[in-house]
């Protein structure tokens, strides 16, 4: 069975099921990031995972959570970025196993965490908490609701309907990227 690399924007190679720090590239994120729609592209107006990554970050301290909030979805700029609850449904095969998507994403934010120097190699639960808060909030403002979770707490602020073109959004976070990695 063949090697599942990925070529990126930059010419890296990334190896899925043996990640490097030294293969992550911040521009490779960002491009990547960019162009990948939230939701299976079912957004009304789209909306990426990069609007959702700095969406997180803006609700985040100042500091390294912040970071995190930043590049918690960067696994998706070189997985992809399947369904919520299609992720644990997905499997790989390394030749010898099926390795299950997750286990191929969280060793991927472990090289992204290990490349930007963050600590620890997982996302923290502060921010998975304001990732959860978010996608109550794109439920609410960016589709028709959520019929499986009522409970779920959005933000009161609304996300704006006007939203930045893929190239910009792509600037903002590498310029975010590099002011709170300093």
């Amino acid at each position: 069975m063949p090697n599942p690399w990925r070529l990126t924007r930059s010419g890296r190679v990334l190896d899925p099921l043996h990640p490097r720090a030294e293969d992550i590239d911040p521009e490779d994120i960002a491009w990547g990031l960019a162009r990948m729609p939230r939701w299976a592209g079912q957004t009304v107006p789209n909306w990426s995972v990069l609007d959702h990554s700095l969406e997180v970050a803006r609700r985040l301290p100042a500091g390294r959570l912040r970071l995190w909030g930043l590049l918690h979805d960067a696994a998706e700029a070189y997985l992809g970025d399947a369904p919520g609850p299609l992720k644990g449904q997905l499997f790989v095969h390394d030749g010898r196993r099926l390795v299950p998507y997750e286990d191929l994403e969280n060793g991927i934010l472990a090289a992204v965490a290990e490349r930007f120097g963050l600590r620890p190699r997982r996302v923290p639960a502060a921010v998975v908490e304001v990732d959860a808060r978010m996608l109550a909030t794109e439920r609410r403002d960016l589709m028709a609701g959520d019929p499986y979770d009522p409970e779920a707490v959005p933000y009161p602020e609304r996300i704006p309907r006007s939203l930045t073109a893929a190239d910009v959004a792509a600037g903002v976070f590498l310029d975010r990227l590099n002011q709170w990695s300093e």
